[in-house]
C-alpha cells in the first residue's frame, strides 16, 4: 500500500505561468469593504492587524462559502480547480492545520479562544478517523513485529498493480506498545490528509454513500502520477463500488482481496497541528485562557507524528536490504507520509512509514516543542527522546541540503526507486540514504515549487527567532540573502515571486557539517503572484528580521504584504488570476486502467481502460465554470481563473498578523499596567482564609474588572477597589476548588494581566505552600512546576521542573541546588540523564548544556523519611544571573542498571511540585523537607 501524499505541486506542469499584476486600480481596498469590523479591528491603529482582522471576517463570513454546514474549512471556495485535489470543496489536512492557525491568531488579538476550541473539535470530529473509522477490533490485531507485505513502488500508473510479496525483508515497528500502553488503544490518532466534505464523489462514509464527510484517497500509482492520473477511491472499501474487487486491485496485487480501511497521514500538516497549538497557548495564558485540553490533542498527535521517522516497511537506515531490529529502522525525519489500515470484516491490521524525505515536510519548531516543552512532551515513555533526536537530524537535513545559492534541495530515500534497489554509484548519502533532487513524484518534480522554500524555510525562521540556536544562523541567513537576490520588487508597484526552480548537481555526502555545496546549485525558472506562498514567505522573512536584526528582510517581508493588499484585495479576500495551460488535461488526460478492468464510480460513471480524467468525475459538467472551461478549450486558449483557496488567505492573514505582533505599526504608543503579585496563595483552611490584596500600577490606563474563565467578578461582592490596590474577598476563593486560579486583571489599554492563585486546604491534612525562607543580602521570590513523572509503576523517573523567578534580586545558578525526594526499590545502580536544560525570558531560550552546566547527584538518605530514602541532587556549574521574569527549565531522568521498575505512588516529591525544595547557599528557600 503505496498511500503517497501530494500536495500543492502536484497538478503544474512544467511552463505554467501565472499572469502578472493587474493595474493597481483593481485591487484597491474600498471604504466599503473597510467598514465591517469586530472589537478588536476596530479599537486598532496597526494596519497589519486591522488587515488580519479583515481577512478573519472575510473568512468567516457564511456568503463567502469558505466553510461547510459542518464548518470545515473547504479547499478553495471555487469547485473547478484541479491540484492535489482534484475539486475545490474537498479539503485536505492541511487546510484544518492552516484554521487551526488563524483562530490561534483570532485569539492572540481578541482575547477569544472559543474559535480555536472550535477548530480543534471539527478536526477531531472530521479528519481524524475514529474507533468506527478503524475499529479498535482490527487494529488490537496489528502485530508489530510483522508491521505490513512488502508491495514495490513503481514509476509510472501503468506498471500498476503492484504485487504484495510477502518473502521481503520488513522489521519491527519499535513504537506500537509503547503508544498503546500510553493512551489505552490500539487505533492512530493522526489526519488523514483528504476529505470529500461534500461527499461529491458518493462514497459516503464507509460506504454508506449519503453521509458526509466522506473519506477518500487518489494517489497510489507511482512518481509519474500527476492528479490527472488519479482513480479516486474511498478509505472505507468494502467491495460494494468500483470493480470486482472494489478498488483495491487497480493498486496492490494479491490472489484475494478482503474488505478493508485505509488512511494516509501528511506529517506536515500534522507538525503545523502542533506548532501553532504552541503559540495559541502562549497567547491564550497571556489572556488568561486555559487550552490545556487542545495542548493535550496537540500533544497526542505529535506522539503518534513519529511513525513519519521510520522507513516504510521498518527497514534499516542505511542497510535497507535489511530488516530493523527497532530504532534502526529510524530516519528520525518527517517522511512524506505514514499510513495504517486494516480488515472491515477481518480482525488483521497494518502499519506503515515511509521511506521518501523531502525538506519541504520538516520541522523542527514542532520537534523542538514536542522534545522540551514540559506542556507538549507526549505520554509515551520515548516521545520526547525521539523528539529531541528529530530536532538534531532535520537541522543537519537542511544543512546537508542548502544549494551554494542558499536555497534548500530535495531530500533522501532509504529505497532508491521505492524498491529498495542499490544506489548509482556517486549518489551523495545522508545517513547512508541516497539524494534526491524530487523526493516521491516526477510529474513535475516535487521540489520545481517555489512554495516548499516559503512553507519549510517559515518553520526555519520562527525556531531561530524562539530559541536562538546558533546551528541554524548560518543556514537561514544565506537562504535569506538567496530570497533577497531573487524576489522581484517592481517600480510599477507589482511584485514577482519564483514559482518554478530548477537544481543540478548534488551536495556533497554529510559527515557532521555543511561544506558550501559548491557542486549543488538552484536556478529560477519563472515568476508568478501566488499569494498564499508571498504570504508564507513574508511570514518567514518577519520572524528572521526580527531574530536577527536584518532589516531589509523586515522590509521585503512589508513590501510584499502591502502590494498584495493594494494589488489583490476583494470582496472574499485576496486573489490573483491564473492561467490554467493544464486545464487542457479535463479532456485529454488518459486515466490508466488495467486492461480487463471494469466498474463504476458512485454516480455510475464507468472506469475502463481508455477513459479521461472527465469522464470518472462527470459531475463536472453541471459545475458553474464548465461553460468557461469547455470554451476555451474549443478556442485552443488557457483559461484564466481567480482562486480563493482556503490556506492561502489564511497565510496572507497570517503573515499581517506576524507583522503587527513582532514589528506593530500603531500612531500612539499603548502603555501597559502591572499588577503585583502575579502569584500568590490561598488556604481554604477556616483559620488561615484571608483576602487578598493587589496592587496597580495604572500607567495612565484606568482598571475596569476581573475576569475568571467566562464570568466577570461582581466589585462590591467579589472585590472592592482603593484608589490602586485591590482586595479580592476570601469569600470567592473559598468558593473554589483545590487547585490553581487564574484571574484576568483588565484595562482601558495595553495587555491584561494575569493572577494565579494556589488554592490549598491544610485543613484537610494537606500540604502548607511553601515560603521561601530570605538569606541575607538577597531579596527574590522563587514559584516550582513540575510535570510528567510517567507512570507509577514505571523503569524511569522523569522530572520536567521549572522553577520561576517572580521578583527580586538575581540568583548566582552556582549557588543554586534542587532536590526531588523519593524511595528506591532494589540494589541495582542508578544513572542519572539531563535531555534539556535552559534559561528562558519571555519566549526566547538560552541554552545550557547538560553535559557542561547541569549536574545531577543521586543520594542515599543517611536519616531515611517517609516516603523518601534518597533523593536526586541537581546543581549547576555556572554563575550566570537567573534574572527576575526568568524560567529555569530542566528535564531529567532516571533509571536503574537493571532496568528496573520504580513504585513512585510511594515517593514524596511524586506528583507535588510543593514537596520537591530548593536551596540556596545550602539554604532551604522553596518547599518542604520530608
Amino acid at each position: 500500500m503505496k498511500g503517497v501524499y501530494t500536495f500543492m505541486k502536484k497538478f503544474i506542469r512544467k511552463g505554467i505561468a501565472f499572469v502578472l499584476a493587474f493595474a493597481l486600480t483593481l485591487g484597491l481596498t474600498t471604504s466599503a469593504q473597510l467598514g465591517s469590523s469586530t472589537k478588536a479591528n476596530a479599537a486598532t491603529t496597526d494596519p497589519y492587524k486591522a488587515r488580519f482582522m479583515e481577512l478573519w471576517e472575510d473568512l468567516h463570513n457564511p456568503a463567502n462559502g469558505y466553510f461547510s454546514p459542518e464548518g470545515i474549512p473547504y479547499h478553495s471556495i471555487e469547485t473547478m480547480i484541479v491540484e492535489a485535489p482534484d475539486y475545490g470543496h474537498v479539503t485536505t489536512s492541511e487546510a484544518m492545520s492552516y484554521y487551526l492557525w488563524l483562530e490561534a491568531m483570532y485569539g492572540k488579538f481578541t482575547g477569544d479562544f472559543s474559535y480555536f476550541d472550535k477548530a480543534w473539535e471539527v478536526l477531531e470530529t472530521y479528519i481524524i478517523p475514529n474507533e468506527k473509522d478503524q475499529p479498535n477490533s482490527s487494529m488490537s490485531r496489528y502485530n508489530p513485529s510483522s508491521p505490513a507485505t512488502y508491495a514495490p513502488e513503481w514509476e509510472e500508473p501503468s506498471m500498476y498493480p503492484a504485487v504484495l510479496d510477502s518473502s521481503a525483508p520488513v522489521g519491527i515497528d519499535p513504537i506500537f506498545n509503547e503508544l498503546k500502553n500510553a493512551y489505552g488503544t490500539s487505533t492512530i490518532y493522526g489526519m488523514h490528509w483528504l476529505l470529500d466534505v461534500d461527499n461529491w464523489y458518493g462514497y459516503g462514509r464507509r460506504a454508506d454513500r449519503v453521509s458526509t464527510p466522506s473519506y477518500i484517497n487518489t494517489f497510489q500509482r507511482g512518481t509519474e502520477e500527476s492528479t490527472w492520473e488519479t482513480i479516486p477511491q474511498p478509505c472505507w472499501d468494502d467491495m460494494t463500488m468500483g470493480g470486482r474487487n472494489g478498488y483495491l486491485d487497480l493498486f496492490t496485487g494479491d490472489n484475494s482481496y478482503s474488505q478493508q480501511f485505509k488512511y494516509t497521514n501528511a506529517p506536515d500538516a500534522d507538525a503545523r497541528a502542533v506548532q501553532v497549538t504552541y503559540w495559541a497557548n502562549i497567547w491564550a495564558k497571556e489572556h488568561g485562557v486555559d487550552i490545556s485540553s487542545n495542548v493535550d490533542r496537540a500533544s497526542k498527535m505529535g506522539d503518534y507524528l513519529r511513525y513519519a521517522m521510520f522507513d516504510k516497511y521498518f527497514r534499516k537506515i542505511g542497510d535497507s536490504d535489511q530488516a530493523g531490529t527497532g530504532y534502526d529502522s529510524a530516519h528520525y525525519l518527517m517522511s512524506w507520509y505514514y499510513a495504517w489500515g486494516g480488515g472491515i470484516t477481518a480482525d488483521w491490521a497494518w502499519i506503515i512509514g515511509s521511506s521518501h524525505n523531502h525538506f519541504g515536510y520538516q520541522n523542527p519548531m514542532a520537534a523542538w516543542i514536542l522534545s522540551t516543552d514540559a506542556e507538549f512532551k507526549p505520554k509515551s515513555q520515548n516521545g520526547a527522546r525521539d523528539w529531541d533526536k528529530s530536532l538534531e537530524r532535520q537541522l543537519e537535513f537542511y544543512q546537508w541540503l542548502q544549494s551554494a545559492e542558499g536555497g534548500i534541495a530535495g531530500g533522501a530515500s532509504n529505497s532508491y526507486k521505492g524498491r529498495y534497489e542499490t544506489l548509482p554509484a556517486g549518489t551523495s548519502t545522508f545517513y547512508g540514504m541516497g539524494y534526491e533532487a524530487n523526493p516521491v513524484y516526477s510529474d513535475p518534480g516535487s521540489n520545481t515549487w517555489f512554495g516548499f522554500q516559503a512553507w519549510s524555510m517559515q518553520r526555519i525562521a520562527e525556531y531561530y527567532y524562539t530559541t536562538n540556536d546558533p546551528k541554524v544562523e548560518p543556514l537561514i541567513s544565506k537562504w535569506a540573502d538567496w530570497v533577497k537576490s531573487v524576489v522581484k520588487i517592481n517600480d510599477d508597484g507589482t511584485f514577482e515571486v519564483p514559482s518554478g526552480i530548477d537544481w543540478t548537481g548534488q551536495p556533497d555526502t554529510w559527515t557532521g557539517s555543511y561544506t558550501g555545496n559548491p557542486n549543488l546549485h538552484v536556478t529560477v525558472v519563472d515568476y508568478g503572484t501566488d499569494l498564499g506562498v508571498t504570504g508564507s514567505l513574508a511570514n518567514g522573512l518577519i520572524y528572521y528580521a526580527k531574530a536577527s536584526g536584518d532589516d531589509e528582510a523586515r522590509e521585503l517581508a512589508k513590501e510584499l504584504l502591502d502590494r498584495i493588499w493594494n494589488l489583490y484585495r476583494d470582496d472574499k479576500g485576496v486573489a490573483a488570476p491564473e492561467s490554467r495551460s493544464d486545464y487542457s488535461r479535463f479532456f485529454e488526460q488518459e486515466v490508466y486502467v488495467p486492461e480487463g478492468w471494469s466498474g463504476t464510480m458512485p454516480n455510475g460513471d464507468i472506469i475502463k481502460p481508455g477513459v479521461t480524467f472527465l469522464d470518472i468525475r462527470s459531475k463536472y459538467l453541471d459545475d458553474p465554470d464548465y461553460a468557461k472551461l469547455e470554451a476555451a478549450y474549443k478556442a485552443n486558449e488557457d483559461p484564466e481563473f481567480i482562486y480563493h483557496r482556503f490556506w492561502a488567505q489564511c497565510d496572507v492573514a497570517i503573515a499581517n498578523g506576524m507583522y503587527s505582533i513582532l514589528f506593530g505599526e500603531v500612531e500612539e504608543p499603548i502603555n501597559n499596567s502591572f499588577i503585583t503579585p502575579t502569584t500568590t496563595n490561598f488556604d481554604k483552611n477556616p483559620d488561615k482564609q484571608a483576602d487578598i490584596n493587589v496592587s496597580l500600577t495604572l500607567n495612565g490606563n484606568t482598571f475596569e474588572g476581573i475576569r475568571f474563565a467566562n464570568t466577570s467578578l461582581v466589585e462590591g461582592r467579589d472585590y472592592q477597589v482603593d484608589g490602586n490596590r485591590v482586595t479580592i474577598f476570601a469569600e470567592f476563593f473559598a468558593k473554589q476548588n483545590k487547585g490553581q486560579v487564574t484571574l484576568v486583571f483588565e484595562f482601558s489599554a495595553g495587555l491584561a494581566r494575569t493572577l494565579l492563585v494556589t488554592i490549598v486546604d491544610t485543613s484537610q491534612g494537606t500540604d502548607p505552600t511553601p515560603t521561601p525562607t530570605p538569606i541575607p543580602d538577597t531579596d527574590f521570590s522563587l514559584i516550582v512546576e513540575n510535570s510528567s513523572n510517567g507512570a507509577p509503576q514505571s523503569n524511569t523517573i522523569t522530572n520536567n521542573i521549572t522553577v520561576k523567578h517572580n521578583g527580586g534580586d538575581d540568583i548566582d545558578l552556582s549557588k543554586l541546588s534542587i532536590r526531588y525526594y523519593y524511595t528506591k526499590e532494589g540494589s541495582a545502580s542508578e544513572s542519572f540523564n539531563c535531555d534539556h536544560a535552559s534559561m528562558q525570558l519571555n519566549v526566547a531560550p538560552y541554552y545550557l548544556p547538560c553535559t557542561d552546566i547541569v549536574e545531577g547527584k543521586i543520594v542515599t538518605m543517611t536519616n531515611p523519611k517517609t516516603n523518601a530514602s534518597s533523593y536526586l541532587e541537581i546543581t549547576f556549574n555556572s554563575n550566570d544571573g537567573f534574572v527576575e521574569g526568568a524560567s529555569l527549565l530542566i528535564n531529567t531522568r532516571m533509571f536503574k542498571g537493571d532496568w528496573s521498575n520504580y513504585d513512585q505512588s510511594n515517593d514524596y516529591s511524586y506528583g507535588n511540585a510543593n514537596r520537591i525544595t530548593v536551596y540556596y547557599d545550602n539554604a532551604l528557600i522553596y518547599g518542604i523537607e520530608p
